[in-house]
């Protein structure tokens, strides 16, 4: 099997994996950007989260060779390391290993002791034990994504006789509610593992020092400990990690960044009506698709071809903020347009089987129709 080929049936089977074991959203780049041949999109507990990973993917022995510890190892051009350590979002590398029908990964980072520089060229190191398994989406995610991102800016004794509590004000730069809560939880965890007699940890946290200095929080968690008796009341929290309390601040965003740029808000209907608009589209595309039909579906998707590119470009364009009460709009509306454009991406691909067309179609329709459901649900509840 030429190397090409080998590669495409790397691709394919990175495809199946992460759509059928962690059920995250997969985006195949059509035109290999400088190396990053897909995009995964992280779903948690059903809802997109806008966290990204990006993929560089390789096949067939010619790729790696194995060391004197059993390791395999991956040897690759300079421009292309340089490229993948600086992207904007984390990249891994996944070699399909046809010996034994394995995916292995490993992170590519700045930080990474397993990469090798060169004369003419980098190694990197990947531990035989780092198979893609279904049991380590977590392992996946702290390594792509840096939950100590954070800056305890003030930190506060408050004790009160034998009741030993603290109180933090911390600095998150993270737009991603979904990272955010993995760094708060490792936080947590780090600061609670260095205080062993602690009560009560209470957190404040900010996005940046001007929010601190204005005392604009966008969120708070409390964490008491159950086995002493000097405990703080449970505070009033929407939502929980474990046993830490969490009580988001659901107009941070639209009233702090107001005060920063009025500029950069749109109007609630103005919004409504282009999420509409969106959704209408989304919906009537999706009744004219029958997966029996794969060669009309492809026609019929290249027909809307360059109104689907601009449904995800208008996403991707997006800089501006809108009324908290109609973010949940927004996020249906992305993960919608971003699933008719794989739907596009995968009918069209002529390296793909007609069955394994018609079982992503049935999958990431699926979802489509979920979404619609679930939007027309929340415009109900808007009107009341």
């Amino acid at each position: 099997m030429n190397n090409l080929l080998m590669d495409r049936t790397a691709v394919s089977r990175v495809d199946s994996f992460f759509i059928e074991k962690f059920h995250w959203i997969v985006r195949e780049q059509s035109i290999s950007d400088y190396g990053i041949d897909m995009q995964l999109e992280i779903i948690d507990n059903g809802n997109v989260t806008g966290a990204l990973i990006a993929l560089q993917i390789k096949g067939g022995n010619s790729h790696c060779r194995i060391d004197k510890d059993n390791n395999f190892i991956y040897r690759g051009e300079l421009k292309h390391l340089e490229y993948w350590r600086y992207h904007s979002l984390p990249v891994m590398l996944i070699w399909y290993n046809p010996d034994d029908e394995n995916l292995y990964w490993q992170r590519i980072s700045i930080k990474s002791s397993n990469i090798n520089i060169l004369k003419k060229g980098w190694t990197l190191k990947i531990p035989r034990t780092n198979i893609l398994s279904a049991d380590i989406k977590d392992k996946i995610i702290n390594e792509c994504f840096d939950l100590n991102h954070y800056e305890i800016i003030q930190e506060e004794d408050v004790s009160i006789s034998q009741a030993q509590r603290y109180t933090l004000k911390v600095v998150i730069d993270e737009e991603k509610k979904f990272i955010i809560k993995k760094i708060i939880k490792n936080l947590h965890n780090s600061y609670i593992n260095s205080h062993k007699k602690i009560n009560t940890l209470t957190i404040f946290y900010y996005k940046n020092i001007s929010q601190v200095d204005n005392g604009f929080t966008f969120c708070e968690t409390q964490w008491n400990n159950q086995q002493y008796d000097y405990r703080l009341d449970t505070i009033e929290h929407n939502d929980i990690i474990d046993d830490i309390n969490i009580k988001w601040d659901d107009e941070s965003d639209f009233f702090n960044d107001s005060l920063i740029d009025n500029n950069k808000y749109i109007p609630k209907s103005e919004y409504i009506e282009m999420c509409d608009k969106s959704m209408f589209f989304v919906e009537n595309l999706v009744k004219k698709i029958d997966i029996e039909k794969i060669e009309e579906v492809k026609e019929v998707l290249q027909s809307f071809k360059i109104k689907i590119e601009n449904e995800v470009n208008s996403v991707l364009d997006e800089n501006f903020k809108v009324p908290t009460d109609i973010t949940l709009l927004k996020r249906i509306k992305i993960s919608a347009v971003n699933l008719l454009h794989n739907i596009q991406l995968i009918a069209c691909d002529k390296n793909r089987t007609i069955e394994n067309k018609q079982n992503l179609l049935k999958f990431y329709i699926k979802n489509i129709q979920k979404d619609i459901n679930e939007y027309k649900q929340y415009k109900e509840i808007l009107k009341r």
